[in-house]
């Protein structure tokens, strides 16, 4: 699969004129619990040529497709370093990603720059609220998808290290158990990521009362600590430090 990446990501560039700087899978496969029928997130970041940013018209800054097994999304280089000048999580875990089909010194040059700018109020605000959408979405019925319990509880421990760190946190599932998991529940969540790495996406389990009952207290206990904290206002990226990169980036060979 990873050679035929690498093709698409080539097809990309010729097709759409521009230069790829990083491509990373996202979702599952970089939190380490991917299925044996778990599609490929494929995100990556592009800059076009110095030209194209300067045409009067406007220049797509967002490459969306899906393929099969792919799904795939691309952003300019430009909306990116807007968004990460406002600390997006998003592209945080792109540049955090343990699966890395491309990288170069200009991606490099971005990953430099996030511990230093990275914004703990923001990220809670992201991952609780994603916990939040799937366990309210999701936890409907008698039996549930493996993979939406992973999610949650992925989410909920993201918080949790954030809150208890105040550092970036890792993508891994199974370091953020190992760091986060309360004991109690901690061997129940193991067999449901060995269960969720051997089983289809659509198979269902019955639900499981004491992991509930775990995301319940910690959706509460996030929340409580969100709202009374007392935050620092978090530095931004400087626009010239963005600036600068921007242009070396687009001005490369």
């Amino acid at each position: 699969m990873e050679e035929e990446i690498r093709k698409v990501l080539e097809e990309m560039e010729a097709r759409e004129h521009c230069r790829i700087l990083l491509a990373v899978a996202v979702g599952s496969r970089a939190w380490g619990v991917a299925g044996p029928d778990s599609d490929y997130d494929l995100r990556f970041l592009y800059c076009r040529t110095p030209q194209d940013y300067l045409r009067l018209e406007t220049v797509p800054d967002v490459i969306e497709e899906k393929r099969d097994e792919l799904d795939i999304e691309g952003w300019d280089l430009r909306k990116a370093l807007k968004l990460l000048r406002e600390w997006n999580p998003s592209l945080y875990e792109w540049f955090s990603s343990p699966v890395c089909y491309r990288n170069t010194q200009e991606a490099d040059a971005i990953r430099a720059l996030l511990p230093q700018y990275f914004n703990a109020q923001k990220t809670l605000h992201c991952y609780h609220g994603m916990a939040g959408r799937v366990y309210k979405t999701f936890f409907q019925g008698e039996t549930i998808a493996a993979k939406r319990y992973l999610h949650v509880i992925w989410s909920i421990l993201l918080c949790r290290w954030t809150l208890d760190r105040g550092t970036p946190p890792p993508l891994s599932f199974d370091v953020l158990v190992q760091a986060e998991m309360d004991g109690a529940v901690k061997p129940a969540v193991k067999a449901l990521a060995k269960l969720r790495r051997t089983s289809l996406t659509q198979d269902q389990i019955p639900r499981i009362a004491s992991l509930e009952r775990y995301i319940e207290e910690q959706m509460s206990a996030i929340s409580q600590a969100i709202t009374e904290r007392s935050w620092d206002t978090q530095p931004k990226i400087p626009w010239e430090t963005l600036n600068a990169l921007f242009l070396r980036s687009i001005q490369a060979p």
